[in-house]
């Protein structure tokens, strides 16, 4: 009787072993649906380097172009309320006129202090006075603590269209009513900066590495 127990129970444990060989999906299968679902989620496909915008998947997002568009920072403690109130006004009269879809995000990139340094090594190159070259040693050794160890809060705006028609009319819109550059609000940002962000926006724990400066 007892070996009739052990024999049935070999037979089931073989039975089971098998049943699992056989149902176990294989490496390939389980990076196929890796794939299948990251492309579902993340709706960017490609970058038009003649458009300098991004090619998305219409059928999720119901659009065919993206694009990123720098909001400048300003220091509104150093603003006088009449600078404040202008800002303002051209956002809002820009919000009223803009007739699309458009997101605003934020993210917390790196310090760049790299004009900083520039600058106080100039001078250190100018100078012969030593004390003067050991305060100025320290202030770039601020400037390398920042770099490592500080961020900066950055704005976005994230723009959508259905061609590339409606794509440069939109950017134009936004940059005709909030200007651009230096006096302006807006900053137009390169390929590799906006690959970044959209990086960041699909890799929330992925860091932003300080980027070296070409200047």
């Amino acid at each position: 009787m007892k070996l009739i127990i052990s024999g049935l129970g070999l037979i089931i444990c073989t039975v089971a072993l098998i049943y699992m060989i056989v149902k176990k999906p294989n490496s390939k299968q389980r990076n196929a649906e890796i794939s299948k679902n990251t492309l579902q989620l993340i709706p960017e496909r490609d970058y038009d380097d003649e458009l300098e915008a991004f090619i998305v998947d219409k059928d999720m997002t119901g659009y065919q172009y993206m694009d990123l568009i720098e909001i400048k920072s300003q220091d509104l403690q150093n603003l006088s309320d009449d600078e404040v109130y202008f800002n303002m006004a051209k956002f809002s009269r820009c919000f009223k006129r803009y007739d699309a879809d458009i997101k605003i995000i934020a993210l917390n990139f790196p310090s760049d202090m790299s004009k900083q340094k520039a600058f106080y090594s100039k001078k250190r190159e100018n100078t012969k006075n030593a004390r003067y070259q050991r305060w100025i040693d320290r202030k770039l050794e601020q400037f390398e603590w920042l770099e490592l160890n500080q961020t900066t809060r950055q704005y976005y705006f994230k723009i959508f269209a259905d061609n590339e028609e409606k794509l440069v009319l939109l950017r134009s819109r936004l940059m005709d009513d909030l200007g651009l550059g230096r006096d302006g609000l807006l900053l137009e940002i390169d390929k590799e900066k906006k690959n970044e962000i959209l990086n960041k926006c699909n890799n929330k724990n992925s860091m932003i590495r300080k980027r070296e400066s070409n200047e």
